[in-house]
């Protein structure tokens, strides 16, 4: 390893003045990299506003594996909070809630599909 050679690709979605995504981009690339290759694809758009959308839901899909997975000491208690305060909240506002989060993810999922075609990807 000390006399291996270190290249630096560019990718296409790197961003500059970004310092709160770095843990995102580096868990997706880990994710996606399957070694050899130059070039790989993370699902990353070059569009901004996609890919804020994309970190978003990256960055929520990360959080829920975190807190539900079974090596979290604390599972059982996320689990016991997150049904007290659905059973304390009305049945009408935890829809009203579903229902917005919903429409934001199908806004994204529209979003990236529209990209990919203006793409031809």
């Amino acid at each position: 390893m000390v006399n291996a050679n270190v290249t630096r690709n560019r990718l296409e979605w790197e961003t500059t003045n970004n310092f709160n995504d770095c843990g995102v981009f580096a868990m997706r690339h880990m994710e996606m990299y399957k070694g050899g290759a130059i070039s790989f694809e993370c699902g990353f758009s070059t569009n901004k506003d996609i890919q804020k959308m994309r970190l978003k839901n990256l960055r929520m899909k990360i959080a829920t594996k975190l807190l539900l997975s079974d090596e979290n000491v604390y599972k059982g208690t996320v689990m016991e909070l997150a049904k007290e305060t659905i059973h304390g909240m009305k049945d009408e506002r935890v829809q009203n809630m579903l229902n917005e989060e919903s429409l934001k993810q199908d806004e994204c999922w529209r979003m990236l599909s529209k990209w990919k075609m203006d793409q031809k990807i």
